[in-house]
């Protein structure tokens, strides 16, 4: 517990694993006194090799491997290149002259960097193979160099070639030793904090909105006048719908201790769910490398990728849909909502995090996903009344009357030809304020034509966007379970096969001792 608080558990598993693996490459060096004229030569580049390849703080010996493996690649192709070209080199050298080798190797370097970089662009290969390109380059140059000198020391660079190829196996072997972590469970971690992320997004735009829609929502109450005035035979008291705040008390979202209000909260969500969507793509190409799956069908495995793949895309569905909520919120903050619309917005953004609330708890999930699900029955026939309010409207104006737009491009022009030089005070003048005036413009703020804010259409508009939030807010839980049935069925797979290896192994020796 001390560790985890003061240090993270994840800090000190990958300075335990880089302590060992750094501490036990150096013994390369260190394992004879430097004036053994038969010490391990080159034994630097085995710990420098080590330090490269498991340099990852996410622990998976999957990266380890694959990196020692783009590394290798690389080293050899680098290494062959550059000893066949130090040696062309030194025939120059033999024939020509010290002069016309340094040529020789400058043509031959050019020759080489341009061919692998552009074959590399050009094939596509920088994205997944960046590290084997960087390599090569980097071998080739290591073991041209050394032949230009009066002693060609060539078999320098064979030395570092071995040493790199030991570092390589050294720090995959560690790697699978000292707190090893399978590819998968760090998937289903980053998976889990997407689930998370979108759950506590849904919540804070869902809380945010009815937090600003509730400063004036529309009431519908019954004038007395009108009631004394109705002539008989009439039905009496007309509704009227006023703005009014609505009560703090009755703000139940704001009681939740949990509850994140604000857009800034939004949009932080929003940039945390894309920079966890990377890495967690990233990861998905390392399940092919990861030793921790010998033992496990294939087809298991493509179906904990596809489950992976569906559920990181439906909850990168929900951040576009919270980022155009939170638009709507920000710039047209006056719609026609009652508070118990309002009441009911806020209770389906808390029940969205509590269904998806890490780690998966199956009963509390479960419960607030029915709930959930009877509030999407309230909040569809609040639609459908909305709707028929809408539909049912007079005269429904336009959102840019044509004449409006007509005659604000007609006041807004202004003739470039006449002005002066640029940016003199004359020119400035004679733009009027009344040139850059909005036609029908709303001068408290918002810059939306009045004729469409506080309309039944735009909250018609909203209460479909919040159910279609919901909707992808069920359907991500409904993947997610379904992708961490696949994971469980896999680790028991996975112990189930490792037992029937070692009973067999067990039947093996009790057999041959008893051939013995």
């Amino acid at each position: 517990k001390w560790i985890e608080h003061n240090i993270g558990a994840d800090a000190f598993y990958f300075g335990v694993r880089m302590s060992v693996c750094l501490t036990i490459s150096s013994l390369f060096v260190l394992v004879q006194a430097p004036s053994d004229k038969h010490h391990f030569p080159e034994g630097m580049w085995v710990l420098i090799t080590v330090l490269f390849v498991c340099w990852f703080p996410t622990l998976d010996a999957a990266s380890v491997l694959e990196k020692s493996i783009q590394r290798l690649i690389g080293t050899l192709i680098g290494a062959s290149l550059g000893l066949l070209c130090g040696f062309v080199s030194i025939f120059f050298a033999d024939r020509f002259g010290v002069h016309a080798q340094a040529i020789s190797i400058v043509v031959q370097l050019a020759i080489v960097s341009f061919s692998a970089c552009s074959y590399a662009v050009k094939k596509k290969f920088l994205p997944r193979y960046n590290y084997s390109v960087i390599l090569l380059i980097l071998t080739y140059a290591i073991c041209l160099m050394p032949f230009y000198s009066v002693v060609p020391n060539w078999r320098r660079s064979i030395f570092r070639i071995v040493n790199v190829i030991i570092g390589c196996f050294l720090g995959v072997g560690l790697s699978m030793v000292v707190f090893p972590r399978p590819t998968v469970s760090i998937i289903q971690d980053k998976i889990s904090k997407q689930i998370e992320l979108a759950g506590e997004v849904s919540e804070a735009v869902l809380h945010t909105a009815a937090d600003v829609f509730a400063d004036k929502t529309y009431e519908k109450i019954v004038l007395d006048d009108e009631i004394l005035v109705a002539p008989p035979g009439l039905q009496v008291g007309l509704l009227r719908s006023v703005r009014t705040r609505m009560p703090t008390a009755r703000r139940t979202w704001k009681q939740e201790p949990q509850s994140l209000l604000g857009h800034d909260k939004v949009l932080e969500k929003y940039e945390a769910a894309t920079k966890e969507y990377r890495a967690t793509i990233s990861q998905l190409g390392m399940l092919q490398y990861d030793p921790f799956n010998i033992g496990r069908p294939n087809d298991l495995l493509g179906k904990f990728r596809t489950e992976t793949a569906n559920t990181l895309a439906r909850a990168m569905r929900i951040q576009t849909t919270v980022v155009l909520i939170d638009g709507i919120v920000r710039n047209d903050p006056k719609h026609k909502f009652s508070s118990e619309q309002l009441e009911l917005l806020g209770s389906v953004g808390t029940l969205i995090r509590r269904m998806l609330a890490v780690p998966l708890d199956t009963e509390a999930s479960d419960t607030a996903a029915q709930k959930l699900t009877e509030d999407l029955v309230t909040m569809r026939r609040m639609i459908v009344d909305l709707s028929a309010t809408v539909s049912s409207e007079p005269s429904l104006p336009s959102v840019i009357p044509e004449h409006s737009l007509e005659r604000g491009i007609r006041d807004s022009r202004v003739d470039l030809a006449g002005l002066g030089m640029y940016g003199s005070t004359s020119s400035l003048q004679s733009l009027s304020e009344s040139q850059f005036e909005c036609v029908d413009c709303d001068k408290n703020g918002s810059g939306s034509p009045k004729h469409v804010q506080g309309s039944h259409a735009g909250s018609l508009l909203f209460l479909q966007l919040a159910e279609h939030l919901t909707l992808r807010s069920v359907r991500l839980y409904a993947s997610w379970k379904q992708m961490e049935g696949i994971h469980a069925s896999a680790e028991h797979l996975t112990e189930d096969s490792v037992r029937g290896k070692v009973e067999m192994m067990r039947a093996d020796s009790v057999m041959s001792s008893e051939v013995l």
